[in-house]
């Protein structure tokens, strides 16, 4: 966020947890969206959604039944976010308590790119409930279970104090329109703010 003779501009990246906080502490970024057990001190927040994931898998690969929790994470060719971060780790934890092994086919950089993966037909992916569209629902099985549950992450909105402190006014503004905004934009996708 930067002012120009009274009118704000926001830019948008897409970032690591991590790089989020280390931006946001060194002042480098004003806000921050990520996992709220990735909030650091000095560091203040609010709360935005919870993320619930699922796996969705495409009628192509389920052999026109619903595959159960350990069809769909193992027998599955997987589309992925890259990396070793919280997400991955829960994911091959699980899948070794299920009896094998999660190894993902293909790997991204952002959730989008795992939806488009899914799309075409030949992907399966653990992905947050809300970034479904609901279009295309009947081309996909949607596999829910209780084990998918650590999965979930309360994300939030963060920020350093001293970012309000020296820009004053109108960051307070923007915080609060962002917040507001981004709310209003999970609930309409169905997330919950618990």
């Amino acid at each position: 966020m930067r002012q120009n003779g009274g009118v704000l501009n926001l830019s948008l990246s897409s970032l690591r947890t991590r790089d989020i906080v280390e931006q946001l502490k060194e002042l480098q970024i004003e806000f921050g969206l990520l996992r709220d057990d990735g909030v650091e001190r000095p560091l203040r927040c609010e709360k935005i959604c919870k993320l619930r994931y699922a796996i969705f898998v495409p009628r192509s690969l389920a052999a026109f039944r619903r595959p159960s929790l350990k069809e769909a994470l193992l027998q599955c060719p997987h589309a992925a976010i890259s990396g070793d971060g919280q997400l991955m780790k829960k994911l091959r934890d699980l899948a070794r308590k299920l009896g094998g092994d999660f190894v993902p086919e293909l790997t991204y950089n952002t959730i989008p790119q795992c939806v488009a993966a899914v799309e075409t037909g030949a992907f399966a992916a653990v992905i947050p409930m809300q970034t479904w569209k609901g279009s295309s629902a009947s081309k996909h099985i949607v596999v829910e279970d209780a084990a998918l549950t650590p999965l979930s992450r309360q994300i939030v909105v963060a920020w350093h104090p001293r970012t309000i402190e020296v820009m004053g006014a109108p960051a307070e503004r923007m915080k609060s329109s962002l917040i507001k905004a981004l709310k209003q934009a999970s609930e309409a996708a169905g997330a919950s703010c618990s």
